[in-house]
């Protein structure tokens, strides 16, 4: 294979996600206060989960291309 491109990636939208993952949990909350205290600690999961990918991770997309190959 030969490498034609590559591109870092940064695009992940940590706010937005975790608004959205917040919002929903506090539905489910007012739905089933008894299951509270697992989704609130779903959200802090997932608010680790994306601290960790935007300190710790580099997103790269590789454009590969197939050489000498024959069907």
């Amino acid at each position: 294979m030969e490498l034609i491109e590559t591109t870092l990636g940064d695009d992940l939208d940590g706010d937005s996600g975790m608004e959205l993952i917040t919002a929903r949990a506090n539905e489910l909350i007012e739905k089933h206060p008894d299951k509270k205290a697992m989704f609130e600690g779903y959200v802090t999961s997932q608010q680790d989960e994306y601290i960790d990918i935007k300190n710790n991770l580099v997103c790269v997309m590789l454009v590969l291309k197939r050489c000498g190959a024959t069907h």
